[in-house]
């Protein structure tokens, strides 16, 4: 499958923040497009999460390749959620004994802080990370998602030419797209389309409704 680079928003579907991590690729017009092909998209991608104030130190300068160190560190547990989310979508376990080992390396390696903050009478406690242990606060996070990962809620787009997951925290757990204004929207028109189709040739036009 081709890949190549294009500067789309980010999307926020996925009810997580890991999640919405591992759908920083997308499927568009039959090509992978990677959503942070840089360091410096990553950031961002951070900031706009809302997790930017957890990074300390965020302009200070890194030493020549570390960024790219940082970022291939973090795209690599990327591929390997996503690999894990389509195990957890067949009903197999996940992570394996050595995959827990390579978290616990990786937490070790990129030791965060945890520190007080206080907003008037609100007293909370968070883990704040500096620039050069970036992927700490991604290993972090993915530990703390599959310690509380609900089976059934996590689900990926039933469009097969999407590849976008999502956690499914509606009422009776009934959703079934990435969003209904995008492959939702095209299923039913595809089928509309379909029935059109079907019975102008001479059949009876049905085709079953989606949801």
């Amino acid at each position: 499958m081709n890949e190549f680079k294009s500067p789309i928003p980010f999307l926020w579907i996925g009810n997580h923040w890991v999640v919405d991590f591992v759908n920083t690729r997308i499927i568009a017009s039959g090509a992978r497009v990677e959503l942070i092909p840089a360091f410096s998209d990553l950031l961002r991608w951070v900031e706009e999460s809302g997790r930017s104030a957890l990074i300390q130190g965020r302009d200070t300068p890194l030493p020549d390749g570390r960024e790219r160190e940082l970022y291939d560190q973090i795209l690599e547990l990327r591929q390997r959620l996503e690999e894990g989310f389509e195990h957890l979508l067949r009903g197999q376990p996940w992570p394996p004994e050595d995959m827990r080992s390579l978290w616990n390396e990786a937490l070790k390696r990129h030791p965060g802080c945890l520190q007080v903050r206080s907003e008037g009478a609100t007293f909370r406690t968070e883990r704040v990370y500096t620039l050069e242990h970036l992927p700490g606060l991604f290993w972090e996070e993915a530990a703390l998602f599959l310690q509380s990962l609900e089976p059934g809620k996590l689900k990926r787009c039933e469009n097969p030419a999407c590849i976008l997951y999502f956690y499914d925290n509606s009422r009776n757990q009934s959703r079934r797209w990435c969003s209904m204004a995008g492959c939702g929207n095209r299923i039913k028109v595809g089928l509309h389309y379909k029935r059109k189709k079907n019975t102008a040739s001479g059949g009876n036009g049905t085709v079953p409704d989606q949801p």
